[in-house]
């Protein structure tokens, strides 16, 4: 049986392995204050043959993340994947592991965010409806004013649409009220943590803040040098929680698995300068699950595809490839599935957003944000041959901020949900407020004792 690892080096001896969730992947904590995390074994990754490391040419991710090598380049790396909506890497560091009365070999592990609370395709979960509990949620027929509050257009398709279905069902579709999936709260708390981890990786706009007259939301971009970094891979099972620390509804809600990410080495231009470009310029990425490609055959297969939709599969990945993908989860999120997640998010393909969401039981303000995601093209131009959007290679963070604003509109409704719903945010400003005050409080207490001591040698000197 195989022993806890045994550290070797200084990053090691921060942490204490707890248990070994799967092969190559423990739970650790911080010594220091017991804070979670996960540590990935990427000894693979890091030697040729990992049985024998001393052998063997070291590999580019072990240069990469050698301190011997590049002193800072491991945290210039983790500082790109560290924001509080992405499972930001924390740390990296090897460590020696022996079996039983065996010889130690090294393992070098990443630490990860830990999020404990599963994914979002946990809860996008196929509901088994039957047709008499659609006829008993129709109108019923000999109720005029009833009928009329669902016009003949307002059928929920979706559960049984025909051409969704290989087997039609012999019964026609019934009319029933407008409904929810997910509670719109939860909903909100996906697309804004989500929106931000997409806004820093495609701008480097991290946080929203208010502008200097305090009325104002504002975002910006970190970095003018930025190059956009395409996830490629935004899935339900990619969008991880963790449990609630205080009172909030929703722990934090994070996107993860960066095996497909692709930066793009495309240059976002400053945002500073207030004339719009008329150059053309985006960031192109292979599609999801190819290799590398020659800039030029991505530039072709771009003129060819444009933002065809749905994604084909020759067709390069862009920036508007993220946030349809995005948008088609948002969608699955609100409308109620009857297929197996795949089936369910490939349903939402086959319509477009406007007919998707026109029975969903939500807000103007989060159907309108969903219908940005799903429409934009920042391409888009005006008769005079302009591009419409002046600040068009940062849209990702423009959108971010008007879901923002749209959700203090939602906020500041009538909706019972909008107003009783504590969100995350919320419960860390909280937390730092009391965190602030008990360090006032130990500040007084120490500032107490220490002028009691004070009085003490004043009062005695060095009799006492």
């Amino acid at each position: 049986m195989d022993d806890y690892p045994s550290s070797y080096g200084d990053n090691a001896d921060r942490y204490e392995f707890i248990t070994e969730l799967k092969p190559g992947v423990w739970k650790i904590c911080r010594k220091i204050n017991r804070a979670e995390y996960l540590a990935l074994d990427v000894s693979d990754k890091v030697f040729e043959d990992p049985s024998n490391p001393d052998e063997v040419d070291e590999t580019a991710l072990h240069y990469l993340l050698n301190p011997a090598h590049h002193p800072s380049l491991l945290y210039e790396f983790a500082e790109i994947l560290n924001h509080e909506n992405l499972v930001s890497l924390v740390d990296w560091f090897p460590v020696q592991k022996t079996d039983a009365g065996g010889r130690f070999k090294p393992l070098h592990y990443t630490v990860w965010d830990y999020c404990d609370a599963g994914t979002l395709g946990n809860l996008l979960v196929e509901e088994h409806i039957s047709i008499k509990d659609e006829i008993k949620a129709a109108p019923p027929e000999d109720d005029d004013a009833r009928v009329n509050e669902y016009e003949t257009d307002d059928i929920m398709e979706h559960y049984y649409d025909t051409r969704f279905m290989e087997n039609p069902p012999p019964f026609p579709p019934v009319k029933i009220p407008k409904r929810a999936f997910l509670p719109e709260s939860l909903c909100w708390h996906v697309l804004l943590s989500v929106l931000k981890a997409l806004a820093w990786l495609h701008d480097g706009s991290r946080s929203i803040v208010l502008g200097p007259d305090g009325q104002q939301w504002e975002m910006e971009p970190t970095d003018m040098d930025w190059e956009p970094i395409l996830h490629r891979d935004i899935t339900p099972n990619n969008i991880f929680f963790s449990h609630p620390k205080r009172n909030e509804w929703y722990g934090t809600c994070k996107l993860g698995n960066y095996g497909s990410v692709f930066i793009s080495n495309h240059y976002h231009g400053d945002k500073r300068n207030p004339n719009p470009q008329h150059v053309m310029s985006k960031a192109l990425a292979p599609p999801k699950g190819k290799d590398l490609l020659p800039l030029r055959d991505l530039i072709e297969l771009d003129a060819h595809y444009g933002y065809t939709y749905p994604q084909q599969p020759n067709q390069p990945y862009t920036i508007v490839s993220e946030w349809r993908a995005f948008g088609e989860i948002m969608q699955a999120m609100m409308i109620r599935p009857v297929y197996p997640l795949d089936g369910h998010l490939a349903a939402m393909r086959k319509r477009p957003v406007l007919e998707n969401l026109k029975n969903a039981d939500y807000s103007d303000s989060l159907k309108n944000v969903v219908v940005m995601l799903m429409s934009m093209n920042p391409d888009e131009k005006t008769q005079s041959g302009g591009f419409r959007y002046r600040e068009r290679e940062y849209i990702t963070t423009t959108m971010c901020l008007q879901a923002w604003i749209n959700f203090h509109e939602w906020r500041n409704s009538d909706s019972p949900e909008a107003r009783k719903m504590i969100h995350v945010w919320e419960a860390v400003r909280d937390q730092s407020i009391e965190d602030l005050e008990e360090i006032e409080r130990e500040r007084e207490s120490t500032k107490a004792v220490h002028d009691i001591l004070q009085k003490q040698d004043r009062i005695y000197g060095d009799e006492y």
